[in-house]
């Protein structure tokens, strides 16, 4: 189990204070009629208490189909509410798993993770809890096929339109609560800078002058062209601590062309000691891009020929 996990509250299946969900999953007759019995163990969730940007990272997840990992927020009871996140995960274990969150919402100080079977069409997210902002959430790479109930809080009624089922076990749903708080990733240039990064053709190192950062994190070398899209790609990854650090060296590819690398400097918000970085998407990262002047902290790589 990674370090990070030693110590913190890690919350797996089986939590009794999430009977709302089953509650809501419930016909008439007190059988559930939206839900999947999975046997007990068979699917569990590990997760940190973290700080967060626009994507929480999950430590663990277990299940034995597809399933969507659904992040949701603390309703004023302190049981599970409405949607603000949701990625596909494979049946089997996942590691490190990056869900991105609907940054126009702001989050509960307590979220929940929870585990709905993808039994509807494969990869297409048909999973409602009958709160009407469950339409917005953002999706990990899917499309959304669900009705959602247009008033105002929970319908029982809407969670049968639902073609993906919770997952639950004799005890309740597949389910894992933590903490989370607000880490904000905008700062002054005096605070998160990158100095001058270059390299000597055919060198296979990328001098990185000089790092400034409020708090530990990553320079990651992207190769590209420094856009959100499929095109970019993670070359390496090299820890700075906080505060100033000079000359940071970081390996060179062997095909390092002039203009189509950039070094970005990120802050380490997930799992502690893991670079979570995704160079399609950096704002969906775990590990989020600082911004100064309305813009990520960052260099491109010059070439010294």
């Amino acid at each position: 189990m990674n370090p990070i996990l030693k110590g913190a509250a890690l919350a797996a299946v089986f939590v009794a204070e999430v009977a709302l969900i089953l509650g809501l999953a419930t016909s008439v007759s007190g059988k559930p009629t939206d839900v999947v019995v999975i046997g007990d163990g068979d699917a569990l969730i590990e997760v940190a208490d973290q700080e967060m940007y626009g994507a929480v990272s999950i430590a663990r997840v277990v299940t034995p189909a597809d399933a969507w990992l659904t992040i949701r927020a603390e309703g004023p009871d302190g049981e599970p509410a409405e949607l603000i996140g949701a990625t596909l995960v494979e049946a089997g274990e996942s590691r490190d798993v990056a869900v991105v969150v609907d940054r126009d919402r702001e989050p509960s100080s307590r979220l929940f993770a929870v585990l709905a079977a993808d039994l509807g069409q494969p990869g297409e997210f048909e999973y409602a809890t009958g709160y009407p902002e469950d339409a917005s959430l953002p999706l990990g790479g899917a499309s959304m096929g669900m009705a959602i109930p247009t008033d105002e809080g929970p319908d029982v009624g809407g969670m049968g339109e639902s073609a993906d089922k919770l997952m639950v076990t004799s005890d309740g749903p597949v389910i894992a609560g933590f903490a989370v708080s607000f880490y904000d990733v905008v700062v002054q240039i005096s605070e998160a800078w990158i100095g001058d990064a270059h390299t000597v053709a055919p060198g296979r190192t990328i001098v990185v002058e000089r790092v400034i950062t409020p708090r530990a994190g990553w320079v990651a070398l992207i190769r590209g062209p420094f856009l959100e899209g499929d095109e970019n790609e993670l070359i390496a990854v090299v820890p700075v601590p906080a505060g100033s650090t000079h000359r940071l060296e970081i390996p060179a590819p062997d095909d390092l062309a002039p203009g189509g690398f950039t070094a970005v400097l990120c802050v380490d918000l997930g799992l502690k000691g893991t670079p979570e970085i995704d160079p399609t998407d950096l704002l969906a990262s775990p590990d989020a891009p600082y911004f100064a002047l309305s813009y990520f902290v960052q260099v491109p790589v010059r070439v010294i020929r």
